[in-house]
């Protein structure tokens, strides 16, 4: 309009403000904004960023816990409805004839996962892998295999072929394999756990640990030293 105005405009584009002889919109002005102030606009993003992130890790956390809540609730009643049977104070009709051993218990509890389970799938890959355990702390390894192998199936269905609770179930089904001096199924299993361990929870973590010492000890058995 004038040359004032130019003169003006020359300066404000010299300081990166805003100008006037052009069509003037909120973009334009935030440009010139984070022209003006880049480390501040750097901080302010990376500030908002992070407040994000870490609303985004509360919430799977919050959600992670509370799955692990209803895998642990779920867990809990079924095996206590498995030892129903064992109740002394149970009506008469209730209660089956004879003594009740701790592995009828325990075989019963194993043969009703699916049915006792229904569509819940990572509790029922939950409880194999527990009753498996079991099974092989009571020696009983012809029994945890199968348990252990189908608790790994599943675990794979659901969470995929790399996965903290995968490297879990290949690892206990590697022992009751190893139990078993059944060396050449067992080994890659366990190397393979190991591997994922390293991977997912870093070398000084317990679970890591345990993988080293079960690889190791199916070497030694092996003559392997």
């Amino acid at each position: 309009a004038s040359a004032t105005a130019l003169l003006e405009d020359l300066q404000r584009f010299r300081s990166r403000r805003p100008v006037r002889a052009r069509p003037d919109s909120r973009a334009y002005r935030v440009r010139k904004f984070v022209l003006r102030h880049p480390a501040a606009v750097a901080v302010s993003t990376l500030f908002i960023i992070g407040f994000i992130a870490a609303g985004v890790r509360e919430r799977a956390l919050r959600a992670h816990a509370e799955v692990e809540s209803r895998k642990a609730r779920a867990v809990e009643d079924y095996l206590v409805s498995v030892f129903d049977v064992a109740d002394p104070f149970a009506p008469p009709d209730a209660r089956p004839g004879g003594d009740i051993t701790a592995r009828a218990i325990l075989d019963r509890g194993a043969a009703r996962i699916d049915s006792g389970l229904g569509q819940q799938a990572d509790v029922q890959a939950e409880l194999r892998n527990v009753l498996g355990r079991v099974y092989v702390n009571l020696g009983l390894f012809d029994k945890a295999t199968p348990v252990l192998r189908r608790a790994l199936e599943q675990r794979r269905a659901l969470y995929g072929p790399r996965d903290t609770l995968v490297a879990e179930a290949m690892d206990q089904y590697a022992e009751a394999l190893d139990r078993q001096d059944r060396f050449d199924e067992a080994e890659p299993l366990y190397r393979e756990a190991l591997a994922q361990r390293r991977q997912l929870l870093f070398f000084n973590d317990t679970a890591t640990t345990e993988s080293i010492d079960h690889l190791a000890n199916l070497l030694q058995e092996r003559g392997d030293y």
